[in-house]
């Protein structure tokens, strides 16, 4: 406050209730921050029908990405908008995915690009069905 009072006219310091001190965040922070960023794609995309996952690939480059010390995080969210929601929104428009289908989002460093990996839903059936000699139990009768 002393510092203020040095440059600020009393008028106007008069009118400050508080005065917050705002610490960089850390790298892990900024990881936290990245994995609610994609929870909330990955539910507006289950209002669609669609599973997504993410590697740690994808948590990491979007940790070095979407971080600038003088910003914060606030550049984290348009790299996921347009790096990850617009290929996402082309391929559902394009017909590449659909309801039902999963979806894992990686980052490839060779090609320096975010990729998607589509797993229809009749593949996770074939996948989630019993190994073979084993048949999956039905439905039970109800009990009188």
């Amino acid at each position: 406050m002393v510092l203020l009072r040095k440059y600020l006219r009393p008028e106007f310091l008069n009118r400050i209730d508080e005065i917050i001190d705002f610490h960089a965040l850390d790298r892990e922070q900024i990881r936290q921050i990245v994995g609610l960023q994609l929870e909330r794609v990955k539910r507006m995309a289950k209002g669609q029908g669609l599973t997504l996952e993410f590697a740690e690939s994808l948590v990491d480059h979007f940790a070095e990405v979407g971080y600038q010390p003088e910003f914060g995080a606030r550049e984290l969210r348009r790299q996921i908008r347009s790096q990850l929601e617009t290929k996402l929104a082309g391929a559902m428009l394009r017909g590449d995915i659909g309801e039902g289908d999963t979806v894992k989002f990686l980052y490839d460093r060779g090609e320096d690009a975010v990729r998607l990996e589509k797993q229809a839903a009749t593949e996770r059936a074939e996948e989630e069905r019993a190994p073979p000699g084993r048949e999956r139990e039905g439905p039970r009768p109800p009990a009188h």
